[in-house]
């Protein structure tokens, strides 16, 4: 075996900080390892093609969980600044801190809406 060979093996399987990665032949690396998805018996580019519309998939509904996490925070926060849980003293002491909060959670809800609208037209 030469030492390109050693040098390839070794660095099949290898750890990226503190994610383990897998390396393709041509080069791909991927933070998830690839396995046999398709169940044919062996790793070829319909499985890493597969491997990556799975995570595509995950990372939309993680996006979109956030964007609906958001909006639900607005929600309570809204009703809970309305009852007299909370003194009017504080309400108005956090007021800045508050319109911060709503302003942030409102653009992830935005931000998340348009980008879905925008990658549907594409």
């Amino acid at each position: 075996m030469d030492r390109q060979a050693v040098y390839d093996s070794a660095n099949r399987h290898f750890i990226c900080g503190w994610v383990s990665c897998y390396c393709l032949p041509n080069g791909y690396c991927n933070l998830n390892p690839v396995a046999d998805l398709d169940g044919d018996g062996k790793i070829d580019q319909a499985d890493v093609d597969l491997l990556a519309a799975s995570d595509a998939h995950d990372k939309q509904e993680t996006q979109r969980y956030m964007a609906i996490c958001a909006f639900v925070l607005m929600v309570v926060i809204t009703i809970v600044m309305c009852t007299p849980i909370i003194g009017e003293d504080r309400i108005k002491a956090l007021s800045g801190l508050i319109s911060s909060m709503y302003f942030a959670l409102s653009s992830l809800c935005g931000a998340y809406m348009g980008f879905t609208t925008w990658a549907n037209k594409k």
